[in-house]
């Protein structure tokens, strides 16, 4: 067992940086992939059990103290979270390489349908046309306010 002074201190940051947070609280990666451990995780989008030895997919969601929490998903429901938009590569998954490569196949294909369909809805929809979505349900809204009729509420007589 070793002694006390052997273990090291709690590494802490710079003034002005996430105060008191150890920096191994901290992952380096904001997705990671593996199967289930136990049946003890819960999907975050269908809220249905994740069975012991199935291939589970988690978001590193970092909370308003600093800290990344793991949020697991079956692997269908991972990939309709907006977050995953942000995965540029299938190597940024921590644990990638450590899964079977039957399962790095359905993960490739899932990653690229997402990919192209992100970008074929970026490409379809030009800047203006978004721009113009955006507007437009304003201008209905400041032109039936215009239209409504004046309201048919009785004023109070004077004494």
């Amino acid at each position: 067992m070793p002694r006390f002074s052997d273990v090291p201190s709690v590494k802490r940051f710079a003034p002005g940086q996430l105060q008191g947070e150890t920096v191994t609280r901290r992952p380096g990666h904001n997705f990671q992939c593996e199967y289930a451990k136990s049946s003890k995780a819960t999907c975050r989008k269908c809220k249905a059990a994740i069975p012991e030895g199935t291939l589970r997919l988690a978001l590193m969601m970092e909370q308003d103290e600093g800290y990344k929490s793991t949020y697991w998903y079956h692997f269908d429901c991972f990939w309709t979270h907006p977050e995953t938009r942000k995965l540029h590569r299938v190597q940024e998954l921590k644990g990638f390489s450590d899964i079977a490569p039957v399962d790095q196949r359905r993960i490739e294909a899932s990653f690229s349908a997402m990919r192209s369909s992100v970008t074929s809805r970026a490409k379809a929809t030009p800047v203006a046309l978004r721009v113009k979505a955006v507007a437009e349900p304003a201008k209905k809204k400041a032109a039936a306010k215009k239209a409504a009729p004046p309201s048919s509420k009785k004023k109070k007589a004077s004494r």
